[in-house]
């Protein structure tokens, strides 16, 4: 069977939008790339995305660009035409540039020239602190900058978003730690126990604080006390895939609308029924506490022993084998996964690699037809180490999981962290958090939730070039019928975790 990859264009986009269940369409800061580069004028920079201090730019690639620089590293994005990227060392660091974000230089100041790019699309470029940078549309085209705020940055919300269709709803504060709730703290639970290997399945029992795990040939079962309850195996592993190698996340994890963990940053919870409301008002729910590290062995020592030979829970159904029956080997390779996680930027020497067949990462079935070249790169003496671009749709086209972000960019904390997408997210991510998604090929449908009822709030469909927000008050689940590419924006200051307690880091990124 062959697959079309679905990229966008500035003569040829499809934008989704928000559909409103019981929301305001504000809050989700929805836009496209390529309608803002088309509406703007040539190398005008739009703010997309903002997260505190960081934003994502979109611009029209047409003709050439002023002369930039910045104090800070920046990365340029091609999403359609070609762009050349010129890049020059001056003697001195310009006087303009007294705060972040990107500068206008009046010319070029002495300097060295470091050398050049050429973009195709989806080819992304660093554009290394302290350089001079021009940019030039060979064909017309649309580039996103992963920046800071600053002088060039405009803030035209009202103007490029989708302000129709919901009410006007406002945005309500996240719920309070369970801690907090009943007046007192949570005692961290010791009890960590194994059983023996059932006689008929052979897989064996769990236990973590008053919660005990087990599983048969179909379920997975998780009680407390006299609260039971249940999920299909495969459904199980993928979702505990996932808060394994995210280090439980940021905010809450569920694994569907009953069990689920939220992250305390070197302690979680784990409950069954605290974010269902027909569960809390039964009083029916329950939470533990434990130390991160501690729950995390438990939860390890659960995927190695139910993960049977075959099944690969970071896979695509249609690529992987099946879940059920009695227990049947391991598969170790594929749950012990390292993230990628690049320092600086993908294909930088020393960096993190570029995916290749030689090196274990084949196109995916899916991904056949999305180009693999590489960018031309052409690297003065000396400016090997800053002069850098790869092709990140190529990258993203030989992931071999799916719904698992790798960071492939970084200036400071603003991460870029793109993923290839296929069948559904094995969990509904509740946010502690603004969390930002720019969809570049094919098609997600996200159904948003209340983060701490479960109450339905919207329904976002995302095509290529399309950006949204995910306010910080829900949780959320993307579907993705043919594999698709998204790029997670996250900020990962280590600040965020004192905002949440103390109620001061924002539930939307921007208001207008």
């Amino acid at each position: 069977m062959t697959f079309h990859t679905r990229f966008g264009s500035l003569a040829d986009f499809q934008k989704g939008g928000v559909e409103v269940i019981d929301d305001n369409p504000r809050h989700y800061v929805f836009s496209n790339v390529f309608d803002v580069a088309s509406r703007s004028r040539p190398w005008e920079r739009v703010a997309v995305a903002k997260n505190f201090e960081y934003v994502i730019e979109a611009a029209l690639a047409r003709g050439e660009s002023p002369y930039w620089t910045a104090r800070h590293d920046e990365f340029v994005l091609c999403m359609d035409g070609e762009v050349e990227v010129e890049l020059h060392r001056p003697d001195e660091p310009p006087r303009v540039v007294e705060r972040d974000g990107a500068h206008r230089l009046d010319a070029l100041p002495p300097g060295k020239r470091m050398g050049h790019s050429v973009l195709g699309r989806g080819h992304m470029a660093l554009l290394p602190k302290h350089s001079v940078y021009r940019l030039r549309g060979r064909t017309p085209g649309a580039v996103v900058f992963q920046t800071i705020e600053g002088p060039e940055t405009l803030l035209r919300w009202a103007e490029i978003c989708q302000t129709e269709g919901g009410t006007a709803k406002p945005p309500a504060a996240p719920s309070p730690p369970r801690a907090e709730r009943h007046g007192e703290p949570l005692a961290l639970e010791t009890r960590f126990e194994s059983g023996p290997a059932d006689a008929d399945t052979g897989y064996r029992s769990f236990h973590a604080g008053g919660f005990t795990f087990r599983r048969d040939r179909y379920f997975a079962y998780v009680s407390h006390g006299e609260v039971h309850h249940q999920l299909p195996a495969d459904a199980f592993l993928r979702a505990l895939m996932r808060d394994v190698a995210w280090g439980f996340f940021y905010g809450t994890v569920n694994f569907d609308d009953v069990l689920g963990t939220t992250n305390f940053y070197g302690e979680v919870e784990m409950f069954l029924g605290a974010k269902n409301e027909a569960f809390v008002r039964a009083g029916r729910d329950v939470t533990e506490r434990f130390a991160s590290a501690d729950l995390m062995k438990t939860f390890k020592a659960i995927l190695r022993d139910w993960t049977n030979e075959g099944f690969d829970p970071f896979a695509a159904p249609l690529e992987t084998a099946a879940a059920f029956g009695p227990k049947r080997g391991s598969n170790d390779a594929a749950i012990e996964r390292q993230r990628v996680s690049a320092r600086r930027m993908v294909g930088l020497p020393g960096d993190t690699g570029v995916r290749t067949d030689q090196s274990g990462y084949p196109v995916n079935r899916m991904f056949a037809d999305v180009p693999q070249h590489q960018p031309f790169v052409e690297a003065g003496p000396g400016f090997e180490s800053e002069v850098s671009a790869f092709n990140l749709f190529g990258y993203l086209s030989r992931s071999d999981v799916t719904w698992n972000p790798s960071v492939c960019s970084v200036l400071r904390d603003s991460l870029f962290c793109p993923t290839s997408e296929e069948y559904i997210l094995p969990i509904d991510h509740g946010n502690d958090r603004v969390e930002w998604f720019i969809q570049l090929s094919d098609e997600i449908v996200w159904d948003v939730k209340d983060g701490a009822t479960g109450r339905p709030r919207a329904r976002v469909t995302m095509r290529a070039g399309d950006v949204a927000a995910m306010p910080a008050d829900i949780r959320h689940r993307g579907y993705s019928t043919k594999r698709s590419m998204l790029l997670v924006w996250e900020n990962g200051s280590p600040a965020i975790p004192e905002l949440i307690r103390s109620g001061k880091a924002p539930v939307i990124p921007v208001k207008f």
